[in-house]
């Protein structure tokens, strides 16, 4: 199988990994339920830090395949994968993933690209002041999911190399990178930690965020070592006086 980039990750808790560049083009059937697999067991996993959803394999599919495929003129699919075998010779599971949308305009975003768990009113709201933030024409990233099953996380180098991966065929220096999470993830300190700017509050129960961050400063951040970006995201929660958990 043929993909436009791959990069080895040495040694994660002693095993090799690799994240993978996909899109429209290189994603099999095969590869595609791999994804599902790997989102039903991140969202659906109990406990402090997780979301604890109750998905579906048949949710999941419907929601990827509109995401991947039935998008309008205007809006391409770009994303990455995370898997413990050599992607040239076998995809047998995918262990993460970071899944977005390249748009023209905020035009483009649609209230299915909204957090799903939250009230219809709250969903329109959140569209509403997006586009009112963002410019009508300009391209900007729209990342709407991302994680790593939880045996398989270990580090900021992972979370960081997805990120970076579906990023790379993005677009220009300087276009924005759009996404949402909650202030009840670990993800939440990473994004603050690193610099992302939060750019509404959804108000909800689980505390649904937006977040954006310039893409030529997140192509910055991915200069420093794992140690050199842990020691600026406990210095930068510190200043805010949030919590010093890591992000995994």
């Amino acid at each position: 199988m043929k993909f436009k980039y791959i990069e080895k990750i040495e040694a994660i808790n002693q095993e090799n990994r690799w994240v993978v560049y996909i899109e429209r083009g290189t994603l099999t059937a095969p590869v595609l339920t791999a994804i599902a697999n790997c989102y039903l067991q991140v969202f659906n996993t109990q406990g402090e830090f997780e979301w604890g959803e109750k998905w579906n394999i048949k949710n999941i599919q419907k929601l990827l395949e509109r995401m991947i495929y039935k998008r309008s003129l205007g809006e391409r699919f770009i994303g990455s994968i995370l898997i413990d075998t050599n992607p040239e010779e076998n995809i047998a599971a995918v262990h993460g993933f970071c899944l977005g949308l390249f748009m023209d305009g905020a035009e483009k975003l649609r209230l299915e690209d909204m957090p799903f768990h939250i009230f219809k009113t709250t969903k329109i709201e959140a569209l509403r002041r997006l586009k009112q933030i963002l410019s009508p024409e300009k391209q900007f990233v729209f990342l709407r999911e991302l994680g790593i099953s939880k045996e398989k996380r270990g580090g900021l180098l992972q979370i960081m190399r997805l990120i970076a991966t579906a990023l790379k065929f993005a677009g220009k220096d300087g276009e924005k990178v759009i996404f949402w999470t909650s202030e009840k993830t670990n993800l939440y300190y990473l994004v603050i930690g690193t610099g992302a700017k939060i750019i509404h509050q959804c108000n909800d129960p689980k505390r649904h965020i937006f977040l954006e961050y310039d893409l030529s400063s997140f192509q910055g951040i991915l200069e420093f070592s794992e140690k050199q970006l842990q020691d600026i995201i406990a210095t930068k929660l510190r200043n805010l006086q949030l919590s010093t958990q890591q992000p995994r």
